[in-house]
């Protein structure tokens, strides 16, 4: 029974800090104040000798050279099977493309194969 007391006092003693108002805290220094008359660390200076400032180099924009401009492609969303995913991942990397080319090749060949056999049935 005393534990249960001293467990009780204890937890209330807690919760007692928690509600009361937090202590103060110290007050900041300001910053410093740097003299009107020194420039700003990010003011652009000459360089010595009267130089043209060094041109910066201007990353490269746009398409590699010789990427192919084709036809406008649609964005379609598919849901298949993990392990047939993971076939087209695999040969993609063996083919050294992109895996939509797969995509867009098997599914060229079997339009093909199929709509070959339902015109010779009409």
């Amino acid at each position: 029974m005393a534990d249960d007391e001293q467990f009780e006092s204890g937890v209330a003693a807690v919760f007692d800090a928690i509600a009361s108002d937090p202590p103060a805290e110290p007050s900041k220094p300001a910053p410093a104040k740097r003299p009107k008359n020194t420039p700003s660390p990010s003011a652009k200076t000459t360089p010595p000798n009267d130089q043209p400032p060094a041109q910066r180099p201007v990353a490269r924009t746009g398409r590699f050279p010789g990427a192919k401009n084709g036809p406008r492609k649609e964005k379609v969303t598919a849901r298949i099977s993990p392990d047939l995913r993971n076939a087209f991942v695999e040969w993609a990397l063996d083919d050294r493309c992109a895996i939509q080319e797969l995509f867009e090749r098997a599914l060229t060949e079997f339009y093909q194969r199929h709509r070959a056999t339902l015109d010779n049935n009409k």
